[in-house]
């Protein structure tokens, strides 16, 4: 179990620091912060690949399916975070009105969005652990 928190944990971390990596030029605040975002991250990471140990401990799943799902979701939130990072946001008409979000901006400045991917990804695995359970009764 613990091979397995550390396959989603670094796998995650990495993820992060990816993205600290490919803005650190565009973003001032990422430049001043990376030790706080970077601990935050961690954190979060640590909680996430605790639920999924917990969940894979009903029925323990292969370590490929681990790995493949794990990369997934890895790959899922650095696209997110790399769209957030290069997609050039108008934030002046914006906030002046001038300009409405489309729906594509909103879910990319939303705070949520990366909480809910981490969510919606654990609830994907609990259910394919919830239905492939065999059950010998």
């Amino acid at each position: 179990m613990k091979q397995k928190f550390f396959i989603s944990f670094i796998l995650l971390l990495l993820t992060s620091v990816i993205y600290m990596l490919a803005d650190w030029q565009n973003n001032a605040d990422l430049r001043a912060w990376w030790p706080i975002v970077l601990i935050i991250s961690a954190f979060l990471y640590a909680v996430y690949a605790f639920i999924i140990v917990q969940i894979d401990k009903i029925n323990p799943q292969s370590m490929l399916f681990f790995w493949l799902f794990n990369i997934f979701v890895s790959v899922i939130l650095l696209g997110f975070q790399l769209a957030f990072a290069f997609y050039d946001f108008d934030m002046y008409a914006i906030n002046e009105g001038i300009k409405v979000l489309t729906w594509y901006e909103s879910i990319l400045l939303n705070d949520w969005t990366m909480y809910i991917l981490l969510i919606v990804s654990l609830c994907f695995y609990a259910v394919k652990v919830k239905f492939f359970t065999k059950s010998y009764q």
